[in-house]
């Protein structure tokens, strides 16, 4: 139970700075003259690795999760859809993240539409998972 709190607040935090600095980084990532500032990308690049850790944490969650609730018979359906829907959304989102993750480190053929709807996507199921991870416990 102690994990999954500590897993919620995590969750949520990474949620909350990822909608911050996707609303703040027009605002400051940017030179007047339209060019890119020095050294702005590298709040995303520190970012991005909790954004893997809460990533791993949610695949983790979300499929112990829903295995729980396929092993339950139930007449209600509702929490094993939402269940199903949070994981495989995880695994979706993960498999955009991990390869435009890698070519931005090796800063080659990342792709910036990509990045706009992990960051649209993945604050939503993470703080979906720790709500779910707060009520638990």
């Amino acid at each position: 139970m102690r994990t999954e709190r500590f897993v919620g607040i995590y969750l949520a935090l990474v949620a909350l700075v990822t909608v911050a600095q996707s609303v703040m980084f027009p605002v400051y990532g940017y030179e007047p003259d339209g060019s890119a500032a020095s050294g702005a990308n590298t709040v995303w690049h520190v970012l991005n690795w909790f954004m893997a850790a809460g990533l791993a944490a949610v695949l983790s969650t979300t499929y112990r999760e829903k295995r729980r609730l396929d092993a339950e018979i139930s007449p209600d359906l509702r929490p094993w859809v939402a269940a199903s829907v949070k994981f495989y959304a995880a695994v979706v989102l993960t498999m955009a993240f991990v390869p435009n993750w890698v070519a931005a480190i090796v800063e080659q053929g990342e792709i910036g539409l990509v990045w706009y709807a992990i960051n649209a996507t993945l604050p939503i199921i993470f703080a979906l998972e720790a709500i779910r991870l707060r009520r638990a416990t």
